[in-house]
């Protein structure tokens, strides 16, 4: 799982690069706010899967919400970088969706199954 979440997280910082490059390339001013630190309480895989969607479902909202402004002010350049994001998105869901139904259907004995699915599913990305 770890791995997992590692590879997801390096995804992240790649997809905030190509925020920033674009902003600059843009002329914009670009200000990185404090993130807060990661939970340390998450008890289980389902948890922390199931934390999981529901962030790629807000960060879907948090771009469709630029996306939007941007068809109405007419900003094409922003329109392709955001429905980039868009498709990204639908993969992003899909990627913890995934594993937290095999978590679910592995069952809180089954955590080998899950690792075995990660692995498989990691060495074909």
């Amino acid at each position: 799982m770890a791995g997992f979440f590692y590879r997801q997280s390096d995804e992240e910082r790649e997809h905030a690069l190509k925020f920033a490059e674009f902003l600059v390339e843009a002329g914009a001013k670009v200000a990185v706010p404090a993130i807060e630190p990661p939970r340390a309480d998450i008890g289980s895989a389902d948890a922390a899967l199931k934390l999981s969607v529901e962030w790629e479902m807000e960060v879907t909202r948090q771009i469709n919400a630029p996306l939007d402004r941007a068809f109405q002010e007419k900003v094409r350049m922003a329109v392709g970088l955001l429905n980039w994001f868009v498709g990204e998105q639908l993969e992003e869901v899909s990627s913890v969706e995934g594993p937290l139904a095999v978590v679910r259907r592995a069952g809180p004995n089954g955590l080998l199954f899950v690792e075995d699915f990660l692995a498989r599913r990691g060495a074909k990305s």
